[in-house]
């Protein structure tokens, strides 16, 4: 399996920031599972094709600073029988089963899927087990190696989502923990790993319903949702490495005042330096344009490029990060007057190609469109 394949996918095209979106398009899932699967039973439209899959998580304009390795695929798995949450701990002997686990898709997604019929918005995996569908607890683990040019990098490991309470652990060290069923999250490994040799990273899921509780008048306090907490649990969207500069961007948040015709970019730089670092910070913004096709096959999938020259530019700015610790800096352009509006009919996107220099270079760009939404009293 590769990356970019998303297990749930969902038939919503939303013009705007292809990451942002997804989020929201998971936590409707919800509202949408009931309708696709209808649609299913009743012979609805059959798409052949992934539809809408994301992009790398690097894409070519930071590549001169960043890489990517995508860790989908084949993984051992070990499903425990237990309906105790004092049950998830990470295991002594870790016993396969006979049966690899394709990640991303959770372990128990036949028992969702029901019959293992194809459903409007997810795979069904007739080859898993029927027993998988009772385990509450399972605990996945591969082997990976790390290219030995990434030295002198930061290794990022990176989930888009895992269903339930997440603990991983590489080369046998606890490297984070994570509760919830949509949101993505990360975790530098950069201590635990072994720059051009062999590593192991070991996740363990507890489903969501092993922590509910009791609450008043009888009434069940869902820990993970009512529906998510109570079906599927695992990894089920993809997972990367990624590696970055020791100091680097870690976020930007791009926010186009329309109303005042003001552009201004939150710059987030980590430094994971055991020194101060002084930091030139430098930004501009290109047109991207969408390259795919314009057929209902074609049109969904992401395929478009970064214009070379800029059509804006912010000012430079310095600053300096203390030793591990983070950093947030803000850039402005006023009087913004060429970029072209984002609507449904036209949905122009641009990107805030940002150029940090420290002891080496980071580049990130962040995609958004010239737009703006705002309620006015009733308006």
């Amino acid at each position: 399996m590769e990356c970019k394949a998303n297990f749930f996918e969902f038939p919503i095209l939303i013009y705007s920031d292809r990451e942002e979106n997804m989020t929201y398009a998971k936590k409707i899932a919800i509202c949408l599972m009931a309708a696709a699967s209808c649609a299913a039973a009743f012979g609805g439209v059959k798409f052949n094709q992934r539809f809408n899959p994301l992009a790398n998580k690097v894409n070519e304009i930071e590549k001169p600073a960043r890489a990517e390795i995508c860790l989908n695929g084949s993984w051992d798995f070990m499903p425990v029988y237990s309906n105790k949450k004092e049950d998830f701990k990470a295991p002594e002997e870790f016993k396969a089963d006979a049966v690899k686990i394709k990640i991303p898709s959770p372990w128990n997604v036949n028992r969702f899927a029901m019959n293992n019929v194809q459903g409007g918005d997810f795979n069904a995996f007739p080859s898993y087990p029927e027993k998988w569908k009772d385990a509450k607890i399972g605990w996945q683990r591969r082997d990976f190696e790390i290219p030995a040019n990434w030295a002198g990098k930061r290794v990022i490991l990176r989930f888009d989502g895992v269903l339930g309470n997440c603990e991983v652990y590489v080369n046998g060290k606890k490297a984070a923990e994570n509760f919830d069923l949509f949101m993505p999250f990360e975790a530098d490994i950069t201590s635990l790993v072994k720059i051009g040799g062999k590593n192991e990273i070991l996740v363990g899921v507890a489903k969501a319903e092993l922590y509910n509780k009791q609450g008043k008048y009888g009434r069940i306090e869902y820990m993970g949702g009512s529906f998510w907490g109570e079906f599927v649990s695992g990894i089920w969207q993809d997972v990367y490495l990624l590696a970055k500069p020791e100091v680097y961007v870690k976020d930007a948040f791009v926010k186009p005042d329309v109303k005042n015709s003001t552009l201004s970019i939150e710059v987030e730089i980590r430094n994971e330096t055991n020194s101060p670092k002084k930091v030139a910070l430098g930004a501009e913004v290109r047109k991207w344009k969408n390259l795919a096709g314009a057929t209902a096959e074609e049109a969904p999938d992401e395929k478009g490029a970064y214009e070379k020259d800029a059509v804006l530019k912010f000012a430079n700015a310095e600053t300096t990060v203390a030793a591990n610790s983070s950093k947030t800096v803000s850039l402005e352009i006023k009087d913004v007057k060429n970029l072209e509006f984002w609507t449904p009919e036209t949905p122009n996107l641009y990107g805030a190609v940002i150029a940090l220099k420290a002891d080496k270079q980071d580049i990130k760009a962040q995609r958004f469109g010239w737009r703006q939404f705002s309620i006015e009293g009733k308006d």
